[in-house]
């Protein structure tokens, strides 16, 4: 198990200083890097093959290779991070810059649900935020996707392996109400986080009369009163703290942090990546009780 120390390793070490090619610090990484020449039209070198050159991220056979900014680096308690949501920046793109961007968070995702650990291309630029990468290095330390939000495209890399908590997601109790029976949220958690979810619908019964309905104001959405036997014990638990606010693996603490909602409700709570409070969220013209 690795963790890097900043102390020993301040960011600055990780700034790049010279240019190579994007291509050999990819063959440096472990992939086999023949198809860029196999595919090149044109009479230039392959380290300049557009299909591959000005991509931000790659995988092969299980590895993956992410471009990243020197400057969006941040720190704490002694690692190395960054944060960000590809997605929300490519939202008002269009063409090659949104399709790049959908690539890199398909590997963010994919590495966060297969527990790999991605490489790093550091790039660096002379005025923050503006033009392109005047210098890159692989990073010699892999990194952990410790968090990732399916719902939003938010995600968090931490430098370094990191350990993979689990919860068991063949448990049929924490399918059940899992953040979303589409699973929106793709977070790694620990298994106390299931059995939280499982006091919270125990305590939420125990103190009303074995009920289960949802606790957004106004809504009151009984799905064993709508639907019969099909509908008892059944709800969703909705993380009242966002879960990006929360520690480095999505970890619930009490059962306060959860609430009861029923399906409709929990969309409307998370529609557009928010996270809206449940004491406000219907207008009172159209709330009601079930």
């Amino acid at each position: 198990m690795e963790y890097i120390n900043v102390d020993d390793d301040p960011i600055e070490i990780l700034r790049p200083l010279s240019k190579p090619n994007l291509m050999h610090l990819v063959e440096k990484a472990g992939f086999d890097v023949s198809d860029w020449t196999a595919s090149l039209k044109s009479s230039g070198p392959a380290s300049s093959n557009p299909k591959y050159c000005y991509e931000w991220g790659f995988e092969q056979a299980g590895l993956f290779i992410l471009n990243i900014w020197f400057e969006n680096f941040q720190v704490s308690d002694s690692k190395i991070f960054q944060s960000f949501n590809l997605r929300s920046n490519s939202e008002n793109q269009s063409g090659i810059r949104r399709s790049r961007a959908n690539k890199f968070e398909s590997y963010v995702k994919t590495a966060f649900e297969s527990g790999s650990h991605p490489r790093a291309v550091i790039l660096d630029r002379p005025v923050m935020g503006t033009g392109s990468a005047t210098a890159r290095m692989l990073d010699p330390s892999p990194w952990t996707i410790v968090q990732y939000d399916a719902l939003t495209g938010w995600f968090k890399m931490t430098r370094g392996i990191l350990p993979i908590i689990r919860s068991d997601i063949a448990d049929q109790e924490l399918e059940s109400f899992e953040e979303g029976e589409v699973r929106w949220r793709f977070v790694k958690h620990r298994k106390r986080e299931g059995k939280l979810r499982a006091k919270k619908i125990a305590a939420f019964k125990a103190a009303n009369s074995g009920r289960l309905f949802c606790e957004v104001v106004g809504c009151g959405f009984d799905f064993e009163a709508e639907y019969g036997a099909l509908g008892k014990d059944y709800a969703q638990v909705h993380h009242l703290v966002p879960l990006k606010d929360v520690d480095e693996f999505g970890t619930t603490n009490s059962v306060d942090d959860l609430a009861i909602v029923c399906a409709n409700c929990h969309a409307m709570i998370h529609k557009g990546g928010e996270c809206r409070d449940i004491t406000d969220l219907k207008p009172a013209s159209r709330s009601h009780v079930h």
